[in-house]
């Protein structure tokens, strides 16, 4: 539909559309991991699945950007668009294996997962560390483009930083499967504490090639504790809930970064972009702390 109008309202209204059908989906696949691979290789499959999806959206936007380059029509890009979402469904309506045994008997109504999530200790810390994080990233987003300019670097800079945060972020989802052997709570604090070390490099950059270099940093070690999240929250969420725990933990990331968002720009005006930085730092930080404290916890579970 979206290759065939041209309004600007009929487009945004379908836009929504669209991210609102496409939700379900990653909730649903990082839920449904565990039933296709051995226990031993969740990790593994998780990092991979981690690291296509990022390089995806890493990968999208600039081949846009050349095809509208070299003569092509947004419709035409819309339909190309359209046409990856049937692949996409048709290769999941080629697996055989049983996604799960998804059921509402025992967690009955829509916020069954955010009920689950409040229940159970270890979900609400792997969840509060990850929304920490994300309001640290949601700050630097908006405030990278005038740390770009204050340090003369303009919109390639900020392209450029934009696309370290990114292309870190399948760089450390490779290296996961790794690193994850070390245990997925002390990767999320390494992970958390390794993120804020590099904005705050990036925040006090004198040139812009120290700033690249925090964010890459930030951004690697940020795609390893999105892993590592991913892995702990499907070991400790049951089957039959797994899919809407995982949809209450997108919902909660989204809520973190949009509110990060919103508040970004009033930061920014406040304290000036380095201090953005400084506070997305501390955001990081705050996810740390929480790391450990889910790693006391577990070892207090495993330890009675």
């Amino acid at each position: 539909a979206m290759a065939l109008t041209g309004e600007p309202a009929a487009l945004v209204v379908l836009l929504g559309l669209s991210a609102v059908a496409q939700s379900p989906f990653e909730p649903a696949s990082a839920a449904a991991i565990p039933n296709f691979v051995a226990p031993s290789d969740v990790a593994r499959a998780n990092s991979l699945v981690a690291a296509t999806g990022s390089a995806g959206y890493l990968v999208g936007p600039l081949l846009g950007g050349v095809v509208l380059g070299l003569g092509a029509s947004p419709a035409a890009l819309f339909a190309v668009d359209a046409a990856t979402f049937v692949v996409s469904a048709i290769l999941v309506a080629s697996v055989r294996t049983p996604f799960g045994r998804g059921a509402t008997a025992e967690h009955p109504g829509v916020l069954a997962g955010a009920r689950v999530i409040l229940d159970e200790r270890s979900l609400r810390l792997v969840v509060g560390a990850g929304m920490a994080s994300l309001v640290g990233i949601g700050i630097v987003h908006v405030a990278a483009y005038p740390l770009s300019t204050e340090l003369d670097a303009g919109t390639e800079g900020y392209g450029a930083m934009t696309a370290l945060v990114g292309g870190g972020g399948v760089l450390g989802a490779i290296l996961a499967a790794r690193v994850l052997r070390a245990g997925p709570e002390r990767v999320l604090v390494a992970a958390f504490a390794a993120q804020a070390g590099g904005l705050v490099i990036a925040g006090g950059a004198p040139v812009i090639a120290v700033a690249l270099g925090g964010l890459a940093l930030a951004g690697a070690v940020g795609g390893m504790g999105d892993v590592a999240t991913t892995t702990l929250m499907q070991s400790r969420s049951r089957d039959e809930v797994r899919s809407r725990v995982f949809a209450a933990q997108d919902g909660a990331a989204h809520l973190a970064y949009t509110v990060a968002a919103l508040a970004g720009g009033l930061i920014v005006e406040l304290v000036s972009a380095r201090g953005a930085f400084a506070c997305a730092a501390a955001c990081a930080a705050g996810g740390a702390l929480i790391a450990v404290r889910l790693s006391t916890v577990e070892k207090a579970v495993e330890n009675p």
